[in-house]
């Protein structure tokens, strides 16, 4: 009966090394992703201004946004 429980216990221990170690092997730190949009300012605030006049104010959830040029890399 001992044996069995042995052979059970190296079982487990074989399977489990494999998804233990899976979880080490990504880096530590991710990249950080650059955005190629910005928040259109001047929409912004031509809004701004027409809801300021009508006396509305404007909370903006999502803002709109411009996709901005972005510089390639040069290696």
């Amino acid at each position: 009966m001992s044996v069995l429980r042995v052979s059970c216990a190296v079982a487990v221990v074989v399977l489990a090394l494999p998804l233990l170690s899976a979880c080490a092997g990504g880096p530590q730190t991710r990249p950080v992703a650059q955005s190629n949009f910005s928040n259109d300012q001047a929409y912004i605030a031509r809004v701004e201004q027409i809801a300021t006049r009508r006396g509305i104010r404007v909370e903006w959830v999502n803002p709109p946004a411009q996709k901005t040029a972005t510089l390639a890399s040069v290696d």
